[in-house]
């Protein structure tokens, strides 16, 4: 009855000592409104479904060796026929080893299978699908 009686005389202690009590209350009911977001987030998160993230990969595999049998066929014409080359130079850009300043360019040779794992890695670098737009 002391401490009530203390409080009744001093308005000013009890206002503060509530409007501590209701600041505590209000957090508390903020993370408890928090925390069950995150819950039903985690439980709404679609699963990755690998059967479409695996149907892309051979679809782009396809692709790169679509452009690597390309690339194939246009150095066998280059090789086979030199007089239809220069025709075809100005058609076609070929890749060579001098600049257009005329300095030398060091180039790696590159297999069929690395240019696939290029795009394949190219694909899964890239940004999601979702922000491509």
């Amino acid at each position: 009855m002391n401490i009530i009686d203390f409080l009744m005389s001093n308005f000013f202690i009890f206002i503060v000592i509530a409007g501590f009590l209701i600041n505590l209350l209000k957090k508390y009911s903020e993370e408890m409104k928090e925390s069950k977001k995150q819950r039903e987030l985690v439980q709404r998160k679609p699963a990755v479904d690998v059967r479409n993230e695996v149907e892309e990969a051979r679809r782009f595999q396809k692709q790169a060796s679509a452009v690597i049998s390309k690339i194939e066929t246009v150095k066998e014409t280059k090789r086979s026929d030199p007089a239809s080359s220069a025709t075809q130079k100005t058609s076609l850009p070929i890749q060579s080893n001098v600049n257009r300043k005329g300095r030398r360019v060091n180039s790696l040779p590159i297999s069929k299978k690395q240019m696939v794992q290029g795009i394949i890695w190219s694909e899964i670098l890239a940004p999601p699908k979702a922000k491509r737009k």
